[in-house]
């Protein structure tokens, strides 16, 4: 059995398959991960074969972000929604005839491709050429639900849909991005796979979500087809730490963690400054993501990290600082660690509000409300002994779940055949 992973974003989403991919190949199956260029690095160390999708998001972004800076002098901050979700879109549009051709190329031997974020029209266009079955990855709920509004939509249009139209919200966020993108898909589909004619993607596509159970039970009103897992990380085994953190971790009470993702590039300034007050001095963990650190920049009690295991470094942590991505949402709440969210665009809204809900994070407040009174408040609440025993309690739910297990059950019996036509329920 061959399988093609893909899958294009920022490293959160992009960690979470490469868990999967190595649960894959320890079961002995072959595979090959696309992925974003700039996130490839964790994959690599875990031994999987990966190749770089065309399309450089983290220079993309960055760029972005002092273009944006420069113009938005006067304002307090840059839009970070609008950046991230312009530059996205646009490279997703540049690089589709790429997309295609790289998967098309990898997919000649494969039995079935498994696909995640904007590249899923890449992937389903291949997928439908050469007749392959195909798995839809989720890191975010899309799936259509009178539960919550489509987590695609901007903070400040999810918040004014009525109960009434969630479910219509997550259409009409499938529909907004067919319609930046479906010019782009349907020329690739013509020049690369010599296709023309409508485009017609099969439906009830089997969707797996890399989720836990206990952030997102599974929804009842979602179809048959669509099933939560339970999250999927990467196992970093015995793991050293770099003497110099190692010092710092050894010569003081266990730190903060600090760090917004990939796209911290896009973080205000003033957000850093603000938080570097309301610490008070306390020593801190702190990942710069993307746009690296000048250390000497930093306060004192900043301690600049790399890329590293996460469920090694939040061990060593009191309390994670964060912006609510899925990917550190999850694996602070399977540590048994507090969180304090600053979500800055997508679904880190969602993330937040299921950590607060969950009691163990404090409430959110988006970035560009944040001041130092806020941070102090919303740090004492995460810090709550309350807080903390909740968060304890919920790890050791979480670390009962087997969602690599049990993605690769179903993976294993769609690849097999069984399932490669359209069937009413794909995991029947």
């Amino acid at each position: 059995m061959r399988l093609l992973i893909v899958t294009y974003g920022t490293e959160g989403s992009t960690r979470p398959l490469v868990g999967l991919s190595r649960a894959l190949m320890d079961e002995n199956v072959d595979l090959c991960l696309l992925a974003e260029r700039s996130t490839l690095r964790s994959a690599r160390s875990q031994g999987i074969p990966v190749e770089a999708l065309d399309g450089d998001l983290k220079a993309a972004l960055l760029s972005a972000s002092k273009s944006e800076t420069n113009n938005s002098a006067n304002e307090a901050s840059p839009p970070v929604e609008r950046i991230f979700a312009h530059t996205l879109i646009e490279l997703a549009r540049d690089n589709m005839n790429g997309w295609v051709r790289t998967i098309l190329q990898h997919a000649q031997s494969a039995d079935l491709i498994l696909f995640s974020g904007i590249v899923g029209y890449a992937a389903l266009c291949v997928a439908q050429h050469l007749e392959l079955p195909a798995i839809h990855l989720g890191l975010s709920p899309e799936t259509p639900t009178r539960h919550f509004p489509s987590t695609r939509l901007s903070i400040a249009l999810s918040q004014r849909i009525p109960k009434s139209l969630n479910r219509s919200s997550h259409r009409l966020a499938q529909f907004r991005l067919w319609r930046e993108l479906r010019n782009a898909v349907r020329r690739a589909r013509i020049e690369v796979c010599q296709r023309s004619g409508p485009i017609r993607f099969r439906r009830n596509i089997p969707v797996l979500y890399g989720l836990s159970n206990y952030l997102l039970p599974q929804i009842d009103d979602w179809p048959t087809h669509c099933k939560i897992c339970g999250p999927w990380s990467i196992k970093s085994g015995v793991w050293e730490p770099p003497p110099p953190l190692a010092d710092f971790l050894a010569d003081g009470p266990p730190p903060v963690y600090v760090g917004f993702g990939s796209i911290s590039g896009l973080v205000p300034g003033n957000i850093l400054s603000s938080l570097n007050d309301a610490l008070e001095g306390r020593r801190v963990l702190f990942s710069p993501g993307w746009r690296g650190v000048d250390a000497a920049q930093l306060p004192k009690n900043f301690f600049p990290i790399g890329d590293m295991p996460h469920d090694w470094l939040f061990q060593h942590v009191t309390t994670a600082i964060h912006h609510g991505g899925a990917g550190t949402s999850h694996m602070a709440a399977r540590a048994g660690v507090p969180s304090v969210v600053i979500p800055f665009t997508g679904s880190q809204f969602f993330w937040a509000n299921r950590l607060h809900a969950m009691g163990i994070a404090s409430e959110p407040v988006p970035f560009a409300q944040i001041d130092t009174q806020q941070l102090l408040e919303m740090i004492a609440q995460a810090e709550r002994n309350s807080t903390r025993e909740r968060a304890e309690a919920f790890a050791s739910a979480m670390a009962m779940e087997e969602g690599t297990s049990y993605a690769i059950r179903h993976i294993k019996r769609i690849a097999g055949g069984k399932n490669s036509g359209n069937p009413r329920d794909p995991f029947s």
